[in-house]
């Protein structure tokens, strides 16, 4: 029996092409929540960012795993959990872009800043996620308060032989070809999805998570049915149980209704 279902956002309930959720989607986020079955946003997005873009209008769900996980809430937004990343490794970031003239984008549970830097693959990585650039700032003023991600617009092999090369307490997680999260180790959409799963007594069988990128990979395979959109990327397919539609063609929807939970 299915307790909890998880869901990505940009590309799973959120179109990337309207910003908007097809209303399928929302019915069928109701029609979970009446049956009993408990709904969980699982996104990269700040909570901020949900707020300001009032991108979940229409839905309420029981709680929110933002920053690839990072910041956990409850379905009233309360704290529930936090992994931020080591200071120190956050300072030699910021000093590595400066000193290289790279984009870098900083993140904490209160607000998101970016550094003076821009190149071509910025413009192209924000329109992606119809999302405009924070306000620029000399990023050290952000050391003074938790940071629970970095966003860089580089490759995943940039990344692995740049930056995390000198920051052995984190790792990536891709969800655009020059967009790349940089995370604590121990950090992600499964350990918070984990958290959530111990804190209610659930086994992995009894979750279902739907995603469409790289940084969804370790959740859907994690719960016991995962769901990649039929927009998804190959290898986000390849990790789950099943492939649904597209986001804009109701594969929220079809999904949920294949399964039998609506």
């Amino acid at each position: 029996m299915i307790r909890a279902v998880f869901f990505d956002i940009d590309g799973t309930l959120v179109s990337l092409k309207t910003k908007r959720c097809p209303d399928s989607t929302k019915a069928a986020i109701r029609a979970l929540r009446e049956k009993g079955i408990r709904v969980y946003v699982a996104s990269g997005r700040s909570r901020f960012e949900l707020e300001e873009q009032e991108m979940l209008r229409g839905m309420t769900f029981d709680g929110y795993l933002t920053n690839n996980g990072q910041i956990v809430y409850d379905g009233s937004w309360n704290l529930l959990r936090t992994v931020a990343m080591v200071p120190d490794e956050v300072r030699a970031l910021v000093d590595y872009c400066d000193e290289r003239s790279l984009p870098l984008w900083l993140v904490s549970e209160q607000r998101s800043r970016f550094n003076y830097h821009f190149n071509d693959r910025v413009p192209v990585v924000m329109a992606e996620i119809h999302t405009e650039i924070p306000e620029r700032c000399d990023l050290h003023t952000m050391l003074q308060e938790p940071v629970v991600k970095a966003v860089m617009f580089l490759t995943a092999q940039e990344v692995r032989e740049g930056p995390l090369s000198f920051m052995p307490h984190a790792r990536s997680t891709q969800w655009f070809i020059h967009g790349q999260d940089i995370i604590p180790a121990e950090g992600g959409k499964l350990p918070a999805m984990r958290f959530m799963a111990e804190a209610n007594g659930w086994t992995p069988d009894e979750l279902m998570a739907f995603g469409d990128s790289e940084n969804d990979n370790e959740m859907l395979r994690y719960a016991g049915t995962g769901v990649a959109m039929g927009n998804a990327l190959e290898e986000t397919k390849a990790a789950s149980d099943y492939v649904t539609d597209d986001c804009d063609d109701e594969g929220v929807a079809h999904a949920l209704a294949h399964f039998a939970l609506i």
